[in-house]
């Protein structure tokens, strides 16, 4: 005789966002297609928060081009190399460049002017974010150019 009881959908929904990232030195044309022209590159990912309550946050390093060296250019791939984990309070943000993505690759920040390192970032939260990247290239004539791109998420 009781009304009938409404039970959440088990599933768990997650938001995915897929970052790419460039890092480090291009120093020349030497290969036949090299995967970006000569200069330098640096990448900082910003993730926001906005929420009212903690966001999960798993983070997935796929090199594509580790150090110089062109792995995942067709027809083969990259897969996931390292992952690293973090709770983000609400209204906070966090951000991902270079050095850190170094650190997950290589369990060190690099030294000096390292090699070309392109991949994706793949962020898996339990919480909607905000999530933007920051392009930075200095070419060889010293001109600097910068990009910045946001990334919506999908539910998965």
């Amino acid at each position: 005789g009781r009304p009938p009881v409404v039970l959440p959908d088990p599933t768990p929904r997650f938001y995915r966002y897929s970052v790419k990232f460039l890092c480090g030195a291009q120093r020349s044309e030497a290969c036949c297609d090299p995967p970006v022209r000569p200069g330098k590159y640096a990448t900082a990912i910003s993730i926001y928060n906005p929420g009212p309550t903690n966001a999960r946050i798993v983070k997935h390093v796929i090199p594509l081009v580790p150090a110089g060296a062109v792995v995942g250019r067709e027809p083969g791939f990259a897969a996931r190399q390292a992952s690293d984990k973090t709770e983000l309070p609400p209204g906070s943000a966090t951000m991902h460049g270079c050095c850190r993505i170094s650190e997950l690759l290589l369990g060190d920040p690099p030294a000096g002017s390292p090699p070309m390192t392109i991949g994706i970032l793949d962020i898996v939260s339990t919480k909607e974010l905000t999530v933007s990247a920051t392009y930075t290239v200095t070419d060889a004539s010293a001109k600097v150019d910068m990009d910045i791109q946001n990334f919506p998420g999908r539910r998965t």
